[in-house]
């Protein structure tokens, strides 16, 4: 059964003063999945905290994020301990946006492999 309803925080204001009141979360549940380019801090109470880690891009999302952003906010359909996602950036932005200079890996360069077909399904608009 579904726990209650869930709900989803974005800010780009500083929150460490309000996460004080929730330690992190020591249940097996809890153990994060390795990320390259998000992290996810769980927290007591049914709180997680996903943070875009790619600063030296002021977050800009690649096709790794989307596709972590993706499994991350997937995996929570079976997740009923978590009640809250807060989403934020590291560094001085939230999110720059879609990462343009990827736009060149989109395009296969001589001898390089070419991008792989879930890249591209992830980036492409759902149909309806």
């Amino acid at each position: 059964a579904i726990c209650g309803s869930r709900h989803l925080l974005i800010t780009s204001a500083p929150i460490a003063g309000s996460l004080s009141l929730a330690p992190p979360c020591s249940s097996s549940a809890a153990m994060a999945t390795a990320y390259k380019t998000i992290s996810v801090e769980k927290k007591a109470g049914g709180l997680d905290i996903c943070t875009l880690n790619r600063p030296e891009r002021m977050n800009a999302l690649s096709f790794t994020m989307i596709r972590e952003l993706t499994q991350y906010f997937g995996s929570l359909r079976d997740d009923y301990e978590t009640r809250v996602v807060i989403l934020r950036g590291a560094g001085r932005g939230f999110c720059a946006g879609l990462d343009l200079q990827e736009e060149s890996d989109l395009t296969p360069q001589p001898g390089a492999p070419a991008k792989k077909q879930e890249d591209n399904e992830a980036m492409a608009p759902k149909k309806k």
